[in-house]
């Protein structure tokens, strides 16, 4: 992992993969991938252990960018069914199933946090 702050995030591009190193902690902040994220997204972070126990993170400790975007709008489609196409987001936790890079389905919480947005995690991680 890189030691840069995260504001100051060295992108590269790969012929498979745009990844990207940030600093070890226990969220990643979405809106790294797209600044916009960070005020329009319902979503703003996910725990970093979710993202290392079911495949979004590379050998090399970067990010895989791909693959975390194909997460957020699964997240996206489960909040959708679950609140009447988001008309109807009245609890500050739902869950359900996704499926990772591993091609295994599992079991993700997404739960409003202090920004008034949603963070995604594992049951574990809470």
């Amino acid at each position: 992992m890189s030691s840069q702050p995260i504001n100051s995030i060295d992108f590269f591009k790969s012929d498979i993969l745009n990844i990207f190193f940030l600093n070890e902690g226990w969220f990643f902040d979405v809106s790294v991938i797209n600044p916009e994220w960070g005020t329009k997204s319902l979503f703003s972070d996910i725990t970093t252990n979710l993202l290392d126990q079911h495949g979004y993170i590379l050998s090399d400790g970067s990010y895989d960018i791909s693959n975390i975007v194909h997460l957020l709008n699964q997240a996206l489609e489960l909040m959708k069914r679950l609140t009447n196409n988001l008309t109807q987001i009245n609890e500050w936790f739902y869950q359900g199933t996704i499926l990772s890079p591993k091609k295994e389905l599992f079991t993700i919480w997404i739960e409003m946090n202090e920004f008034n947005r949603f963070t995604i995690l594992l049951p574990e991680d809470h």
